[in-house]
């Protein structure tokens, strides 16, 4: 079966154009510059986005423009150069800054940490040739690596590329870098702490996660998505990214589509349809008469909950619709490339 990213409403050429307003053209670069460029160096700038969690690692997509490419505002309006989009998984990412972990990203088809994902069709990983401002080949990437190291709050980014007809392209980047971690969007800084007090709960059970949902049936819901040991649901867990049995799956956050309907990834809790906490540490407790979670959420607001009594199983109790299955969708590219 064709691997497939989930599609996230946010457009990369958006946040490329706004990279752009900021940045004034950059001068040739040295024809032969040095393999490990230091501060200043660069030969491009660089648009970094954390995805969020899928099963085959942490999902980062990295934009690489040229230096020598000319903008006016949020255009590209003149220059000779290249800019690529690359898809690549981390095993691990380094919240809240969102960087992924140092070391060599080798281009290959195995979709698994420390790999890049290439090009396929109008999909994933490319390189975007321009020619007087304008894009007139957009080749696949197809082989190559790309390098990361960290020093602190200095970033070294080096890659080597090759297209599906044998081009070579190189970029290199050192500074300070910002990535924008696209999942947690939706989770304010200084929220309040959460403490919710159910008076029903419900678990549902699909491929092998169950799907706990509670409710206090006005203001407060809360959505967790757990894997149980051998089938059995009471036991206490912890949260993280391995979805492994006994354990709580961390939320990667939320998700818009085309029409913008706004989804939201288990484990979350929502109070009064504004304030929503995406869950990453903690536990959760159930026995067969009472619920408990005790965590904290992306942004480290304490998000508790309770619920005594028995729980139901079976079809979910007002609980909003669900895209935890980022397994069977995956993106189609971000950008839709074009002449």
């Amino acid at each position: 079966m064709t691997k497939k990213l989930l599609k996230w409403p946010l457009v990369l050429m958006a946040a490329i154009a706004v990279m752009f307003t900021a940045c004034e053209p950059k001068p040739e670069p040295d024809p032969d510059p040095d393999p490990d460029p230091q501060p200043g160096e660069s030969t491009c700038q660089v648009i970094a986005q954390y995805e969020g969690t899928y099963e085959y690692g942490e999902l980062f997509v990295f934009a690489f423009i040229d230096n020598t490419l000319e903008t006016e505002g949020s255009q590209i309006v003149g220059g000779n150069g290249n800019y690529a989009e690359v898809y690549f998984f981390s095993d691990k990412v380094d919240l809240p800054d969102g960087y992924p972990t140092d070391g060599t990203y080798e281009v290959n088809d195995s979709w698994t940490p420390g790999t890049v994902i290439p090009g396929a069709g109008q999909e994933y990983s490319f390189v975007g040739v321009i020619e007087g401002g304008k894009m007139v080949n957009d080749p696949n990437i197809t082989g190559g690596k790309m390098d990361i190291k960290r020093e602190g709050s200095l970033i070294t980014i080096t890659c080597n590329f090759t297209d599906e007809e044998g081009g070579e392209y190189e970029f290199k980047y050192s500074g300070e870098l910002e990535v924008e971690v696209v999942p947690y969007s939706l989770e304010q800084e200084n929220q309040p702490g959460f403490i919710g007090v159910f008076n029903e709960a419900n678990i549902e059970e699909e491929n092998g996660i169950a799907y706990l949902s509670m409710t206090d049936g006005a203001f407060s819901t809360v959505e967790i998505a757990f894997v149980p040991r051998g089938g059995v649901y009471e036991g206490t867990y912890s949260f993280d990214f391995s979805m492994s049995e006994g354990t709580v799956v961390a939320s990667p956050g939320a998700q818009q589509d085309a029409n913008g309907n706004t989804y939201l990834y288990p484990s979350y809790a929502q109070f009064q349809s504004s304030m929503i906490y995406f869950i990453m540490d903690g536990t959760l407790t159930v026995s067969a008469e009472r619920i408990d979670l005790e965590c904290t959420s992306f942004r480290g607001a304490q998000v508790d909950g309770h619920f005594v009594g028995q729980y139901t199983t079976g079809q979910s109790v007002s609980a909003p619709e669900r895209v935890i299955s980022v397994r069977e969708n995956m993106p189609d590219r971000i950008v839709a490339r074009g002449k």
